[in-house]
């Protein structure tokens, strides 16, 4: 089998390969069953392995170092690739590849700023898939809004936090107007135990303007007049 040296790990060589092919190309993996064969690998690729995560002792400090953080950046932006390519998206089961998503929303947050936008565009793609998946993305959502700063954080810190907060609020408004969702009690639950409170509540609430302001004015003939 060959190989090649990533980040102190042995990574096989074809998996890499595949991944600079849906990168660059995805229409060249639309085909043929190549998708298919691709899409195992990436997907064993979303997940945090433990040994790829390692401790350097730094004397009266000790630093965690995830060697397989850029690997799961490099699957889930070929995922997002493949999202984006109507030719590759209609050949996704999407209940696996939410599943698989999961992941990422409770991963770094390099990682869940794109997973929390491949839920928005999974909302507006495939509604239905993703109302059958929603409960199981309720938890790792409602950590990433619970998780606090702490008292000594410096303004980058708090900047960055806060950015992670609006874009997993955008994953939650787009979840929130599914068709169907008021039957969803677990993220009904959620939404009122976490979002619809202060201080939540006021950033959803931007969130909210936010999207209305870029979806533009809505046409009287396009509204539900019934």
């Amino acid at each position: 089998m060959s190989t090649s040296v990533v980040n102190g790990s042995l990574i096989d060589r074809n998996e890499m390969q595949g991944k600079r092919v849906v990168h660059g190309k995805p229409g060249l993996v639309s085909s043929g069953g190549a998708l298919g064969r691709l899409l195992p690998l990436l997907y064993a690729q979303t997940v945090i392995r433990a040994d790829m995560i390692r401790t350097v002792d730094l004397g009266p400090f000790k630093h965690r170092i995830d060697d397989g953080l850029e690997l799961r950046k490099a699957a889930f932006e070929c995922l997002d690739i493949l999202l984006d390519s109507p030719e590759c998206r209609s050949q996704l089961e999407v209940p696996t590849f939410i599943a698989h998503l999961k992941s990422g929303l409770a991963d770094h947050a390099d990682v869940k700023a794109p997973s929390h936008l491949m839920v928005v565009k999974l909302c507006a793609l495939d509604p239905a898939a993703v109302l059958g998946g929603v409960e199981g993305l309720v938890e790792p959502l409602e950590k990433t809004l619970l998780t606090r700063l702490k008292s000594d954080a410096v303004k980058q810190e708090v900047d960055r936090h806060e950015d992670m907060l609006r874009s997993c609020l955008r994953a939650v408004d787009a979840l929130a107007h599914l068709p169907g969702i008021q039957a969803c009690g677990p993220f009904q639950a959620f939404m009122r135990r976490v979002v619809l409170i202060s201080p939540i509540l006021e950033r959803y609430k931007q969130v909210e303007k936010e999207r209305v302001e870029a979806e533009g004015p809505v046409r009287v003939d396009a509204m539900d007049t019934s």
